[in-house]
């Protein structure tokens, strides 16, 4: 082959190759609208979907899509969609005094917006490009996150962690009501006893306990309950002595979940 026509031919395989990436379908997943069923996963003849067990969400990998479209009939949700120049920021939002939800937090990028749902959780649908997000409840202080990159068709995680309006923490866990299953409470020390009114097994309890901060202090595991009560010694999982001062409770029975507070007293 002459070179003037191998340089042509390979240029011709190097546009077609070119024309292929640009030209060719293959689809995405709207993690606003997937609730994870499976269904694509299952259909999948390419082996291209998978669950992203990071972001805890199911994506489709462009490479191995061939854009065939079987997967659009099997979702029940109409979670799949053709691929374009968007991206996707997901996370929860929580509050750092406890570590739980944020409930109703607005996330948003000027006229881009998400709400936070029972679980904390959002989803953000953004063009690609460069952003800061800002994230606000009410009772929290404002937080923005910034200079966050998004790639075309990218499922990007932030998750933000509000802080209490004007840093009234303490004054405002201490309008949160004492946890009646907690007895006595205020406590000082020796044992603390919990008597859960629910009709669970033991298999199905657990408990964290947590300072102020957010930082997990205490875990107590099904093996620690007796029925549907415990006895606990005020100590943290280190075995230390609490200090006095207001903690708070997540408690988890069958698929029931309890928040309170516990307040400890000085020696």
């Amino acid at each position: 082959m002459k070179k003037g026509a191998s340089l042509i031919f390979f240029l011709s395989i190097f546009l077609i190759i070119a024309l292929y990436g640009v030209m060719r379908t293959y689809f995405t997943i709207n993690p606003a609208q997937c609730d994870g069923c499976g269904e694509c996963l299952i259909s999948c003849p390419e082996n291209a979907i998978y669950f992203d067990q990071e972001l805890q969400i199911m994506r489709i990998d462009a490479d191995l899509c061939s854009g065939c479209g079987e997967c659009l009939n099997w979702c029940p949700h109409s979670a799949i969609q053709l691929a374009d120049s968007t991206a996707f920021l997901v996370g929860r939002v929580i509050a750092n005094a406890t570590g739980f939800p944020v409930r109703n937090a607005m996330i948003q990028v000027d006229s881009f917006m998400s709400v936070s749902d029972f679980y904390g959780e959002y989803c953000l649908n953004l063009p690609a490009g460069q952003y800061d997000v800002t994230c606000q409840a009410e009772g929290y202080i404002v937080e923005i996150a910034e200079d966050i990159n998004l790639s075309d068709n990218e499922i990007a995680g932030y998750d933000f962690c509000l802080l209490y309006g004007n840093s009234a923490e303490l004054e405002t866990l201490s309008k949160m009501e004492t946890s009646p299953y907690f007895s006595p409470n205020p406590f000082r020390e020796n044992t603390h006893f919990l008597d859960f009114p629910v009709n669970q097994t033991t298999s199905d309890y657990s408990l964290r306990i947590y300072n102020v901060k957010g930082q997990l202090i205490k875990q107590f595991y099904a093996g620690s309950f007796q029925g549907n009560s415990l006895s606990w010694n005020g100590r943290d999982n280190n075995q230390q002595k609490l200090a006095a001062g207001i903690y708070l409770y997540e408690m988890t029975a069958g698929n029931k979940k309890y928040i309170g507070k516990l307040s400890c007293l000085p020696d």
